[in-house]
């Protein structure tokens, strides 16, 4: 089985959980021994990274290539998209470089399957069908336009709103179309296979979740974190709208009441991109850390990871990080959708700021109570993310599409 990647930014190194989610996407299909996978992505100026500084086992292997497209907002063709029918959000991402190296590779190669890593990519979508035959499949990381519905809410700024507004609009039309002149649809949740579902009921759609790398871990000392008393940290890309939406609300609403009843309790929060506006509350109780060079040794001596979510859709790939590291993880509802957790047993929950404090705080007095979760979570992130077993999944699911 062929199958061409198409990704909607450079798959590595892994700053995100976009990047994470399309590395190990094309991971998991490469533990296949009969699948045999390439690899196109768009190269921003904003996120440039040097292919030659990419793993050459994995260039060489997905036959890499990578077209520059220049997706960064511009006020230009910010106000002449308003005269669009179609959303900027997507638009940005069209380039007929890119368009150009679809049509040369599908001229020369035939392919089972087109695996599109994001909505933003069907802008493609009528180039891929007058130049090949294969399946077209989407990726869908979360649904885009709830999200951009998410934040156009929370925004103060009414010029701002009205534009993100109408914008949000004209995806969501674009998106339900798509949805329906795909041949197939991948959710990373079963929450979100159930919505693509009801938008596309002719288009298959199926649930499969993020893999895991677990030759990660070699060499990872769970038992450093288990100290006392515990560290607790938070570990995010801080240019995701949910993430700096939930660390705002943990900050103001939840960590008075931390520092109220344990005035000797220490948060970390660690992520690229960390918002100016947090160091401002740093404090003996919150330090902040802000990028990492080496996330998987950051937080090896940490016992506590807070997952303080309130919006946002698809999987939390540091849910998916901190199970197999055998963290205790606090997270609200929101931030733990898609994982099936037992709540108190691999994971505990809070949706209110009392609520996540008092959590916080069950975990951080009860080391005991840290390490059966700890143990818990790492049973059931080898049950349902091991990469072997996602890359048969997406394999037997492109056979029923293509018949087999």
């Amino acid at each position: 089985m062929k199958v061409l990647q198409l990704c909607y930014k450079m798959p590595y190194p892994i700053r995100d959980g976009g990047e994470y989610s399309i590395y190990h996407s094309g991971l998991s299909l490469m533990t296949q021994e009969n699948v045999e996978l390439k690899v196109i992505a768009i190269n921003s100026p904003k996120f440039w990274v040097e292919v030659e500084d990419m793993p050459k086992s994995y260039r060489e292997a997905t036959r890499f290539e990578a077209i520059q497209v220049d997706t960064r907002i511009k006020l230009p063709a910010l106000l002449k998209n308003l005269f669009s029918r179609q959303s900027y959000f997507v638009s940005r991402f069209y380039d007929p470089a890119f368009e150009q190296k679809l049509i040369e590779v599908l001229q020369h190669e035939s392919f089972d399957i087109l695996l599109l890593e994001h909505v933003y990519l069907c802008c493609y979508l009528e180039c891929l069908r007058k130049h090949s035959k294969a399946k077209v499949v989407l990726r869908a990381q979360n649904i885009e336009f709830q999200l951009w519905e998410s934040y156009t809410r929370h925004h103060k700024n009414p010029v701002l709103k009205a534009y993100l507004g109408l914008n949000t609009r004209k995806l969501k039309r674009f998106e339900k179309a798509m949805f329906n002149q795909l041949d197939g649809l991948i959710a990373l949740t079963e929450n979100d296979k159930n919505q693509l579902v009801r938008f596309a009921p002719e288009t298959p759609a199926v649930s499969i979740a993020i893999g895991f790398d677990f030759d990660k871990l070699k060499g990872y000392d769970a038992q450093l974190q288990f100290r006392d008393p515990p560290l607790i940290y938070h570990l995010g890309s801080m240019d995701w709208r949910p993430n700096i939406q939930g660390v705002s609300w943990f900050i103001s609403e939840v960590l008075p009441l931390l520092i109220q009843q344990r005035p000797d309790i220490r948060i970390h929060l660690a992520g690229k991109k960390m918002p100016a506006s947090f160091y401002e509350h740093a404090s003996p109780q919150l330090i902040i850390d802000g990028e990492v060079e080496d996330a998987m040794q950051y937080q090896q001596d940490k016992a506590i990871l807070i997952v303080p979510l309130l919006s946002g859709g698809g999987i939390r790939v540091k849910i998916i990080e901190g199970l197999a590291m055998g963290k205790t993880i606090v997270s609200t509802t929101k931030g733990a959708e898609g994982i099936p957790y037992e709540a108190g047993k691999h994971l505990l929950i809070a949706d209110t700021a009392e609520a996540f404090a008092a959590q916080l705080i069950r975990a951080y007095d009860d080391p005991e109570l840290c390490r059966s979760i700890s143990h818990a979570a790492k049973k059931l992130a080898g049950e349902c993310y091991e990469l072997g077993a996602i890359g048969r999944r997406k394999v037997t699911y492109f056979r029923e599409l293509l018949g087999d």
